[in-house]
């Protein structure tokens, strides 16, 4: 396809997330990663070890993710995706209204003119994201991810629709979407006050953050390279992508719910115990690629 980075990412993946594993099988990997991850070798796995190999696995995870969403949206099983099985089996109700409204044309066409037009608004007129930009911007992703412009995207196009914001080609439209959200006052910047409520809401294990920037202030004083007071949408962009690019919400759920013993550890014994809890549970078969 050409795409940046996309052989190795296909390659790291593909095999991975159509393979099946039985039993034993679950059993023994769970094993084989709980060592890998407890780099500390004490047999326990803290929540900042938990967080590293959640993230290091990451593209891995994602594989069988991509897996799971490309079986669903390719109905009619011809191993492509189109635009409209995108739109009626992965959008949610506002934006699947939002397209039929406004982007629809008398004729029942697209209204292309308007999909390839210039950037619309970000902000709805009652200060929210609006429906509009995300659409429009899903539109261009997916012109881009189609490669070789026939309409539908094949298993490896896909993966670049789905994973924009890992290909250079489609960055662009995938960053800064979730600035708007701490953005308060919605007026393109952000303020410290603003980035201080968006840190105490993310930054659950401070051992991830680099202990210079630890503290919000003076992780807001590196990002601001321009020193105006104020962090753009880029600048927050290359601030978290940089300093959050670790999730620490995840780590933190696993650990709440597989600690059995509440001592702020996972042992082995405590993540096989978890992971039989989630066979009983009806999501897990149809989930069991991505777990």
């Amino acid at each position: 396809t050409g795409f940046s980075l996309h052989n190795i990412w296909i390659q790291n993946t593909m095999d991975l997330a159509g393979h099946e594993f039985s039993e034993e099988a679950i059993e023994t990997a769970l094993k084989k990663v709980f060592f890998e991850a407890d780099t500390d070798a004490d047999s326990f796995l803290d929540l900042k070890e938990l967080a590293l190999w959640l993230h290091k696995n990451d593209k891995l995870n994602s594989a069988a993710e991509i897996k799971k969403e490309f079986k669903k949206m390719d109905v009619n099983m011809d191993a492509k995706v189109t635009l409209l099985e995108a739109i009626e089996n992965s959008w949610d109700r506002a934006s699947q209204d939002e397209y039929r409204s406004n982007f629809i044309l008398k004729n029942g066409e697209m209204d292309l003119e308007k999909l390839n037009g210039e950037e619309l608004p970000r902000i709805d007129s009652e200060g929210h994201p609006s429906e509009a930009h995300h659409i429009q911007n899903s539109y261009k992703i997916f012109i881009i991810a189609d490669a070789d412009k026939d309409g539908g995207l094949s298993w490896e196009e896909f993966v670049v629709y789905m994973r924009p914001e890992d290909f250079p080609e489609t960055l662009l439209l995938a960053s800064g979407q979730e600035h708007h959200f701490h953005d308060e006052d919605k007026d393109g910047n952000i303020s410290m006050e603003e980035f201080g409520e968006y840190y105490h809401d993310n930054v659950i294990i401070p051992e991830l953050i680099p202990e210079k920037v630890r503290k919000p202030e003076d992780m807001f004083a590196k990002c601001d390279s321009d020193n105006d007071g104020f962090m753009s949408y880029a600048e927050s962009d290359a601030c978290t992508k940089g300093y959050f690019s670790v999730n620490h919400w995840e780590p933190d759920s696993l650990m709440e719910e597989a600690d059995t013993n509440k001592d702020g550890k996972l042992s082995v014994e405590e993540i096989i115990e978890a992971f039989e809890d989630i066979q009983e549970n009806d999501y897990y078969w149809e989930s069991k690629d991505e777990l």
